[in-house]
Order: structure tokens, then sequence, then C-alpha cells
């Protein structure tokens, strides 16, 4: 196999036979560990654009650049919800910060993809947690209409 990892969202016949031909191909000799779980619909788009909106619409008011304001957003109300929601990402996450400084810690989670591992639900608490807090301290975010709606689940 080309990489260690492979994940294939099976929808059709197509992508079932070519998972069954991954495995009639894996060798048994280092052992794999095959996982199949039902798939769950990541972030929408929706979610991802207002998000990035509103990091540059914070960093403008905090004065820093979008992606400062990012890290920390994920350092700040990502990562609780992924410690305690994604076993796999948890254990990631502490074999790499072990001992890392808030400022290390802001450069690990910078790297680290953290808000395309969540899904709908987890990024609409993402999104409510980091804008309650940054209005809270008087940062104007906006809520552009149907793209607010659409970001939080009550619009299609």
């Amino acid at each position: 196999m080309k990489s260690d990892t492979q994940t294939l969202k099976v929808c059709n016949e197509r992508v079932r036979q070519h998972a069954k031909d991954l495995l009639d191909k894996l060798p048994l000799d280092p052992a794999w560990t095959v996982t199949i779980k039902p798939w769950k619909k990541d972030r929408s788009a929706a979610q991802n654009k207002l998000s990035h909106k509103h990091y540059g619409q914070i960093a403008k008011q905090m004065f820093e650049t979008p992606r400062e304001t990012k890290a920390r957003c994920k350092l700040s109300y990502a990562l609780p919800i992924l410690l305690a929601e994604n076993e796999e990402f948890a254990d990631r996450w502490h074999k790499f910060s072990n001992g890392l400084s808030y400022a290390e810690m802001l450069e690990l989670a910078d790297e680290m993809r953290m808000t395309s591992k969540m899904n709908v639900k987890q990024m609409s608490r993402y999104i409510n947690d980091y804008m309650f807090e940054h209005e809270q301290s008087g940062i104007q975010l906006s809520h552009p209409g149907d793209m607010w709606a659409e970001a939080m689940g009550l619009k299609r």
C-alpha cells in the first residue's frame, strides 16, 4: 500500500469493491488494524466559511493575524471539544503537547488539524463558544443572514 492510512467513504459498489481489494492486498505480517464505522458528515462548508470570516474580523480588532486568531481559537475552543470527544485526537495531542509552553502549544494548534476533525454539531459548538467569548469582550462579529443560519444548522 502507498501509505499506512486509508480512509474510504463506502457509498457505492465501486468504492466497496475498492475496499475489498485493499483488504485482499494487505500482507498478514505485520498485522493491521482495520476500523469500520458509520460515516458522519463533517463540518459544513458554511461553517468553514463563517469561521474564517470571523477569524479575519477578530484578528483586525485584536491586532493579530487571522492565522494567529485561528490558532488561538483552536487551542481555546476546539481543543476541549476534541479532547473530550475524539480519543484518537486526544492521544495524538497529549503525545505532542507534553511539556510545551503556551506559545509552543499555539504553534502546535496552528499546525494540527482540529476543526477539520469536527462534525457539524461539534463545529456549531466551537463557533458558538468562540463567538460568545469574543463578543463578551467587545469584539464585534457579523452574523451574515443565510450563511449564519446554514452554519448553525437552522437552514439548508
